[in-house]
């Protein structure tokens, strides 16, 4: 079933799909993508891989991971650590994490031993994916992710097989990415968390109200996603709020969920968040719902650098509590920097 489109949805496709890679799937001890110096970490290694993607038609991706010191070792011993995947925002790449002050407040959270050690692994969402699986050819980045990333991980390093130790997460657009993979996969990830998520109305008639300034700015990735004209039924599949209203709520709830926004958001993301914290209160869904008050968006704002140590606290603690105490629910509550229950609204 298609959907007449927008008038500006119908404008020529100029995305480029993506350069290939080179060949070279060892992983990069201390090669940025941006060309800099590695992040100097205490109790990480960082390094870059690549992999062939059947996802992505064969041609290679991408990534950054941050890795326990001494994961080779453990690795020998048959030991694990929980894995967190982490998606970027639109316009960056899997280095994003690194360069703008991600790396340090994950060590530090390390350091400080309030979160277990763990592997964090950035994809490369290829700048505007939206980690959804497009109808641009060879272009199914939900599946690179949810599929072949998490194969080629486990292959690789030594990440927990537990469902209640994987965990994905992920900023704007890839906030977004986190909650739909999260939501569709239930059988692969055990938690997401998401910051200033970039929500879609379940509406596509009201894209462009809700969002103005895609007119100018992203129009055409639209299009290129969910086809020209746009296909209702594809909009729906890949839509948060319409995935989880057909859910029923033993199934949300096997989830441990984290979302936060700022009421300041430029792009407009808090209402549409506010609205997902509200149905999933309403369906008794235990969740923890951060609202930040006057918090903007991205790492340029500093809202990503404040908001990180919250969702990374949030994952933490919830691997540890479900390890330590297996089948209990409602242990995460509020933590003391004022964060409401599941449920709450959470509001600073």
């Amino acid at each position: 079933m298609t959907h007449p489109s927008p008038m500006h949805l119908l404008l020529p496709l100029t995305l480029a799909a993506g350069a290939l890679l080179p060949a070279d799937l060892e992983a990069q001890r201390g090669r940025r993508g941006g060309g800099g110096a590695p992040p100097e970490l205490e109790q990480f290694e960082y390094v870059q891989g690549r992999f062939e993607s059947e996802a992505l038609g064969g041609r290679e991706t991408t990534y950054s991971a941050f890795l326990p010191k001494g994961w080779e070792a453990a690795k020998e011993q048959g030991e694990t650590y929980p894995l967190v995947v982490w998606l970027h925002g639109m316009w960056e790449d899997h280095d994003r994490f690194a360069s703008r002050g991600g790396a340090q407040v994950l060590d530090k959270l390390v350091s400080d031993g309030e979160i277990p050690k763990l592997i964090l692994v950035c994809a490369e969402g290829d700048r505007s994916s939206f980690w959804t699986n497009a109808v641009r050819k060879d272009s199914n980045y939900e599946d690179m992710v949810a599929v072949d990333l998490l194969a080629h991980v486990a292959t690789t390093y030594p990440v927990s097989s537990k469902r209640r130790e994987r965990a994905i997460a992920g900023v704007s657009m890839g906030g977004y990415g986190a909650l739909k993979i999260a939501l569709k996969h239930p059988d692969s990830f055990g938690l997401v968390a998401a910051h200033s998520a970039a929500m879609l109305p379940e509406d596509p008639e009201k894209l462009m109200e809700q969002y103005p300034w895609l007119e100018s700015r992203g129009a055409q990735l639209v299009a290129s996603i969910f086809g020209e004209p746009l296909d209702e039924d594809r909009w729906r599949q890949e839509n948060v709020m319409t995935i989880a209203r057909g859910l029923d709520r033993d199934a949300i709830g096997s989830l441990k969920i984290y979302f936060d926004c700022g009421t300041a958001d430029r792009y407009g993301f808090f209402a549409p968040n506010e609205q997902l914290h509200e149905f999933l209160t309403e369906r008794k869904v235990p969740h923890t719902w951060r609202a930040v008050e006057d918090g903007g968006h991205g790492w340029r704002e500093g809202y990503n650098q404040e908001a990180i140590p919250h969702s990374l606290r949030f994952l933490g603690g919830a691997m540890a509590a479900q390890e330590a105490v297996k089948g209990l629910s409602g242990l995460l509550g509020g933590d003391k920097k004022g964060e409401g229950p599941a449920g709450g609204d959470g509001k600073k």
